[in-house]
């Protein structure tokens, strides 16, 4: 009698406890690729209305591949507030992955009568690539402003030499900037700002707009990656830029440092890609900044010709990712192969 009228005594307990119940997810901030991490399942509670038995099914997507797992994670709480579940999980690819809860429910200890927990949980974890060995070489035209002649005017730079406008002095600002003269005529601090060579624009692009396997993702996350780290490492700043295909628009983040670089990698590695008919190579054509960049590297998948519509603002250097493929005019990697053949690179 007592074996039958169990479960049913957990009803309503668990209809109570259902509604003071919380979950909370735990996830290492950063992985590597291969790396194992361990996800923590919290279970709180309030009040002493025991929990006999918890299964929790959760969902980690990964953003960038698409790719999805799905775990299951079981715990009680008979006395306690607070349970805790662990669970160990790798993930074969990079990318930003979001974990969470799809199923909780409320069992009896013999898990017949189940009672859902309707709210969610969630967590993000970003699993970084290894990157490879890679030396860039940049050339002087490139990231040096000695010989320009043309300044962009879309935005201001460092080259004191020109002036791109002059405006109040703000708090913050180098004195090497002040406008003297002006100054003391206008009887107010008014700075010059520089302007910014076109020689010394690189704009490395990451085209999403393409149909991709996760391995594919993948390889490309880890080449662009190691471009923008080997590119910094190297004294050079740039603009990366891809395409949101979630929003559909082109994100564009100037990089001066590696900690810059590291604070972007959560949104660059959830840039899942999508086979749309506008690429990034067109947006970025339509943007008001277009003009500011001489030196581009394009990066995609199997159709390079995409990337065409850049060449009439400078020199273009496409990195194309196509098995067995030889594109004319890009320099190709395949998914197996890549840091050997992208090991020297020139910019």
């Amino acid at each position: 009698v007592l074996l039958l009228l169990t479960p049913l005594v957990c009803v309503p307990l668990h209809l109570a406890a259902a509604r003071r119940l919380r979950v909370h997810l735990r996830a290492p901030v950063n992985l590597e690729k291969d790396e194992a991490g361990t996800l923590g399942v919290e279970f709180q509670k309030s009040g002493f209305l025991p929990l006999c038995l918890i299964g929790c099914s959760l969902s980690v997507e990964n953003r960038l591949t698409g790719g999805r797992q799905r775990l299951f994670v079981r715990a009680s709480a008979p006395i306690g507030r607070k349970c805790t579940a662990e669970y160990d999980f790798v993930s074969a690819h990079c990318g930003s992955l979001l974990v969470q809860t799809r199923r909780v429910r409320l069992y009896d200890p013999f898990g017949l009568i189940g009672i859902p927990w309707k709210d969610t949980a969630e967590a993000k974890t970003t699993v970084q690539p290894k990157g490879f060995a890679q030396s860039v070489l940049v050339e002087q035209d490139a990231w040096r402003p000695d010989d320009s002649e043309t300044y962009s005017q879309e935005k201001p730079g460092f080259d004191l030499s020109e002036v791109y406008q002059l405006r109040d002095y703000q708090p913050g600002d180098s004195l090497r900037q002040m406008h003297w003269k002006l100054s003391e005529k206008l009887d107010r601090l008014v700075i010059r700002e520089p302007s910014l060579p076109v020689q010394r624009s690189i704009l490395v692009l990451w085209e999403r707009a393409q149909a991709e396997t996760e391995t594919q993702s993948d390889a490309q996350a880890d080449v662009i990656v190691t471009l923008c780290r080997s590119l910094l490492e190297a004294g050079a700043q740039f603009t990366l830029a891809w395409n949101d295909t979630a929003e559909g628009r082109l994100v564009m983040q100037p990089l001066h440092d590696l900690d810059e670089l590291s604070g972007i990698l959560p949104r660059l590695l959830s840039a899942r890609a999508s086979a749309e008919d506008e690429s990034g190579a067109e947006r970025f054509c339509r943007s008001e900044r277009a003009a500011a960049f001489s030196h581009i590297v394009y990066l995609t998948g199997a159709q390079p010709e995409r990337g065409a519509v850049l060449e009439r603002f400078g020199r273009l250097t496409t990195l194309c990712e196509a098995d067995g493929a030889a594109q004319s005019g890009a320099l190709t990697f395949d998914t197996e192969h890549y840091p050997e053949q992208l090991m020297e690179l020139t910019v």
